[in-house]
């Protein structure tokens, strides 16, 4: 990372004012909008984001004491308290795929996973050994590196320093992430990914600038690599690019140039472009080993598990983790027809819409619940540590209490942020943060859900939190009793839990 937003004044006292120095980017207010916001709960008089300075080192110093502290718990619980711990699950597979593709050992195959955690830690056992320790390693230094783009983030959408610094010790010491940095799940990839796209998108829909472009673009395709869904990203920013010049003409359409919308759309262009470059590749060996023009052969395969006639009308995620022989006979004998089917994915691509069109009102109720899933706790770690028998039952029940208790607390501070103040974020970077969120969701409540796959999504929430944490106890408590927003958000997240922790009981032991 490279660049970072500047607040009016000097940063003293230890704060935040952007994230590096080729980043910097003034915060934008928004079209016709005023210095000060209107009256909130607590009586103040919320301000909006101010102008930034100019880049300083000053940055790394006010949030280099957060930046210390995420390297320092990871490795501590990665690399000390976990360092007997195995790898397991999902996490397993992709470390050894990796030690396959460094050794060059792995068959011509399709990739069946999303292969770009795969391919950075192939990277890594290149160069330094395929050890477990170096994935480790690579991991607390992803997580680490979010730290920086949580701030820039922050700075971007609020323009405050304490905010930008609390934010960033917010995802430091983040319980879910922190206790999964153990395990190369693909989440960490992609979390880096999703919030890089957000901080250098959110430069290109402004300043349409070569270098934030291929940046953009560049980490969305990695992103896809590692997550697929993430191409829902590279669909938005088309869709969002005219609409941001609009925005910066002021919502009048004689103010808006020939040359303005021919810059946004060359960039745009350019950064659909480096997420091509970045895709080829892997599309031409799937495709060219049999798999077909996919970046994995297990996407149909969650499609159709999440839209057939034996799908749960609720939580999904479990279904992949489950042995074929312990689904019912009925439920093997339909499935069968499928696996063995001479081209298994179309057939099951084709069933799943199949069943969508013929059962409209069970799919809609389906995807609303797979999206309440989507927001339920974590729980994955736990999981995790109690399945390979790292720690007792009563253990894993103090390691869910850590990571789920974290989870719903930062998610308070989040909806706190969102639904009272509002009105002292950007409302140009708070409307690109809102749909970078909605866009990466989408595909989980049409498909194959759970409360692990919100886990890239809160590096770009936590700004929010934040903004919140930044207001104080005073701020915060009078925004519980006097904003109905806040109150009904904080209602119905905990019905979401509350539901979650219902179906997750029963399926602890699976996903």
């Amino acid at each position: 990372m490279s660049e970072v937003s500047q607040d009016a004044s000097p940063m003293t006292d230890g704060s935040a004012a952007a994230a590096a120095e080729s980043c910097s980017q003034p915060v934008d207010p928004g079209p016709g909008s005023s210095s000060a916001g209107s009256s909130s709960a607590g009586g103040a008089v919320p301000q909006r984001a101010s102008e930034p300075v100019s880049p300083s080192r000053e940055f790394l110093i006010a949030v280099g004491p957060a930046t210390a502290a995420a390297f320092a718990v990871r490795a501590a619980v990665a690399i000390g308290l976990m360092w007997t711990v195995p790898l397991g699950s999902d996490a397993l597979d992709y470390f050894r795929e990796a030690q396959a593709v460094a050794s060059g050992s792995r068959e011509a195959a399709p990739f069946y996973w999303p292969p770009g955690m795969t391919f950075l830690l192939a990277f890594l056992f290149d160069l330094l050994g395929s050890t477990v320790i170096v994935t480790r390693v690579a991991l607390v230094l992803l997580g680490t590196l979010q730290t920086l783009f949580v701030a820039r983030l922050t700075m971007q959408l609020t323009g405050k320093p304490q905010a930008a610094k609390l934010a960033a010790w917010l995802w430091a010491i983040y319980p879910p992430a922190v206790l999964l940095t153990s395990q190369p799940y693909s989440q960490h990839l992609a979390g880096f990914c999703l919030i890089g796209a957000a901080v250098f998108g959110l430069q290109l829909l402004r300043h349409y600038r070569l270098r934030d472009a291929l940046l953009t673009g560049g980490l969305i395709g990695v992103g896809c690599l590692s997550r697929p869904s993430m191409m829902s990203l590279a669909l938005l920013l088309p869709v969002a690019a005219p609409v941001a010049v609009w925005w910066q003409a002021g919502f009048r359409l004689k103010q808006l140039t020939l040359k303005q919308l021919g810059k946004s759309a060359g960039m745009v262009c350019v950064s659909l472009a480096m997420v091509g470059a970045v895709l080829a590749p892997v599309l031409w060996h799937n495709a060219r080993t049999g798999g077909g023009a996919a970046l994995s052969t297990n996407n149909e395969r969650n499609l159709f598990l999440g839209n057939n006639p034996y799908t749960p009308l609720y939580k999904t995620s479990q279904l992949a983790q489950r042995p074929f022989e312990s689904a019912p006979p009925e439920v093997q004998q339909y499935l069968l027809q499928f696996y063995n089917h001479p081209d298994p994915r179309t057939a099951m691509k084709q069933e799943a819409i199949r069943h969508v069109l013929s059962h409209p009102g069970t799919s809609l109720l389906r995807t609303f619940n797979r999206t309440c899933a989507f927001w339920g706790f974590d729980y994955l770690s736990s999981r995790v540590l109690h399945t390979l028998g790292a720690v007792s039952l009563k253990g894993s029940i103090l390691v869910l209490l850590l990571e789920a208790g974290g989870y719903a607390l930062t998610m308070l501070l989040v909806l706190a942020g969102l639904c009272g103040m509002w009105r002292e974020c950007s409302p140009a970077p708070l409307a690109w943060l809102v749909l970078v969120v909605l866009a990466y969701a989408g595909p989980y409540s049409l498909a194959f859900s759970g409360g692990t796959y919100h886990f890239p999504v809160i590096p770009v929430l936590l700004p929010l939190a934040g903004l919140a944490l930044s207001a104080g106890w005073p701020r915060l408590r009078a925004l519980l009793i006097s904003s109905r927003a806040v109150q009904l958000a904080v209602v119905l997240f905990t019905l979401v839990q509350l539901e979650y922790a219902w179906f997750a009981v029963q399926h602890f032991g699976d996903a």
